[in-house]
């Protein structure tokens, strides 16, 4: 494709709601956008997870699991359940009434989709707190062949957004380049590997709002605490060796 078909090309899917000012041809069943920074993709920050799901539907959005957080999250949150399970048998064995509590929720999710980004493929994870949408994730991988295209992608980006606040990488030939970009509304990281000799390169592009984004920390944070807390709980429980030659030793005594 000749620059000066490729450039009107890319002007087009600004005007169909792509998340980059040209690039994203994206999918035909994503929504229009509501403003340049204040979202991705045609969904503003803090949008409900269910509004997004009704906008994708005919894209056919998939659940993440395993992903930012959520792994984390679910593993915290699966401790707590046992360790109130426990203290429930605990209670029922002295004889006391087990205290009916409220289910554990999760509190993070994500859901995937693909789009197109010109002759490029990209992968889209939009995470969610609370149901409310605070963060993108677009994964494009690409070939030697298409470097070129990856780096109008790049060009485009920082025509959009300005200078970068950060950026380190370009010092070692073929290394990895973060440029990390900030407007009012987002924290934009910027990833690029440029491709070698039998391997492919790839763009990921890390969207945070600025609003929501702290809250998450904040809440990954406390999870971190919640489960030490658990964990110190259970060592407590586990006896040392030193705990268990003693006891044995009373066992013995008793009989002696």
């Amino acid at each position: 494709m000749n620059p000066t078909l490729r450039l009107l090309t890319l002007a087009c899917g600004l005007a169909l709601g792509v998340m980059l000012t040209g690039p994203l041809l994206a999918d035909a069943k994503a929504a229009e956008p509501t403003s340049d920074t204040d979202g991705y993709g045609g969904f503003a920050w803090g949008e409900s997870e269910a509004s997004v799901r009704k906008q994708l539907k005919a894209g056919r959005p998939r659940p993440e699991l395993y992903t930012e957080g959520l792994s984390f999250e679910r593993t915290v949150l699966k401790l707590e359940v046992r360790d109130r399970q426990f203290e429930a048998r605990k209670a029922a064995k002295k004889g006391a009434k087990a205290r009916q509590e409220a289910p554990i929720k999760a509190r993070l999710s994500a859901l995937s989709y693909w789009v197109k980004l010109d002759a490029l493929d990209g992968r889209v994870l939009l995470h969610f707190f609370d149901g409310r949408l605070y963060g993108a994730d677009l994964d494009v991988p690409f070939e030697a062949a298409f470097a070129d295209d990856a780096l109008l992608l790049l060009k485009l980006i920082e025509g959009k957004y300005g200078t970068p606040k950060s950026h380190r990488g370009a010092e070692t030939k073929g290394a990895a380049v973060l440029d990390v970009f900030e407007t009012r509304e987002v924290k934009l990281e910027v990833f690029h590997q440029p491709p070698s000799r039998g391997h492919g390169g790839f763009v990921n592009l890390l969207y945070r709002s600025r609003d929501v984004g702290p809250q998450v920390f904040k809440y990954m944070t406390e999870l971190r605490e919640r489960r030490d807390t658990v964990d110190a709980k259970r060592r407590a429980f586990v006896p040392t060796q030193k705990d268990r030659e003693a006891d044995r030793a009373a066992r013995l005594l008793k009989n002696l």
